[in-house]
């Protein structure tokens, strides 16, 4: 208990730290905390500070002892084809281990970004379907009753909106979500990494900005930020080789193994308190 309580302090640290500070120094400086005196800085989303698209710590969340399955019994996972390939590793697990993921469920589809998410529902339109009826996800959200929602979008938006306006985006799309499910805790995925071989947009350097952005954002607004890219890269920055599905093509998919690890990442790296030792 008193290990988890000190992690949720040091999250706690972090965020006073960010909140003080804008985007343009990086998060550089320390703020007052409640007791008149300065908080440590903790870490830099400056994106000079790192040579590399890759950092040597963990935004957000940071890691705790791991809960069980059953924590994501009221969750719903938003996302583009990346979490497509979870929402099958999640189904392929299920077949024998029924507690796999809990009962989460999924809003996932192949080209959803923050940016088309916003658009009207048509034909045309990418928006995944909940009981065979395609919704805006906020509405999606709001049927399945969710109390936790895990987002991650963004390879389909930083090239086409550049990152700013793809983090914006991404606000906007939270805060439709809010409105019709304002009980909802947001818990909002880094976008992950390509592999090295891949040269098209996004690149790496643009997809660690972006995440780097993102995490700006949460804690602006109070919600919580999951650093999944941060045990997919290499010391490079790309995506490892070993946990790509498609490295002949797109080379950003993942293998099974890399699903497993994104799952322990999650259950290791929650808001939740442990029980007494």
């Amino acid at each position: 208990m008193l290990k988890r309580m000190l992690l949720c302090l040091t999250a706690a640290i972090m965020i006073c730290t960010s909140l003080q500070v804008t985007a343009t120094d990086g998060n550089q400086g320390a703020a007052p905390n409640p007791a008149g005196e300065k908080a440590v800085v903790v870490v830099s989303t400056n994106p000079a500070d790192y040579p590399a698209p890759v950092a040597d710590v963990e935004f957000g969340i940071q890691a705790g002892d791991a809960v069980g399955h059953d924590y994501f019994d009221d969750t719903v996972f938003i996302g583009d084809s990346i979490s497509l390939k979870l929402s099958h590793y999640a189904r392929k697990m299920r077949q024998t281990d029924k507690e796999f993921l809990g009962s989460a469920k999924f809003l996932v589809a192949g080209s959803l970004g923050s940016g088309n998410a916003l658009w009207k529902v048509s034909k045309e339109s990418v928006h995944p379907s909940y009981q065979g009826t395609k919704m805006l996800l906020e509405d999606g959200v709001k049927a399945m009753g969710a109390e936790k929602v895990y987002i991650m979008l963004g390879m389909n938006d930083v090239a086409l909106y550049g990152i700013d306006e793809s983090v914006e985006n991404m606000k906007t799309l939270i805060e439709k979500i809010l409105k019709k499910s304002p009980d909802a805790e947001i818990f909002v995925q880094s976008a992950t990494p390509r592999i090295a071989a891949s040269k098209s947009r996004p690149t790496n350097r643009m997809l660690f900005e972006y995440d780097l952005k993102l995490y700006e954002m949460c804690v602006q607004q109070g919600w919580h930020f999951v650093d999944v890219a941060s045990v997919m890269r290499d010391e490079n920055g790309a995506l490892k080789d070993e946990f790509c599905s498609d490295p002949d093509t797109m080379g950003m998919h993942f293998t099974d193994e890399a699903c497993q690890i994104w799952v322990d990442y999650l259950l290791t790296h929650t808001t939740e308190m442990g029980e007494d030792e």
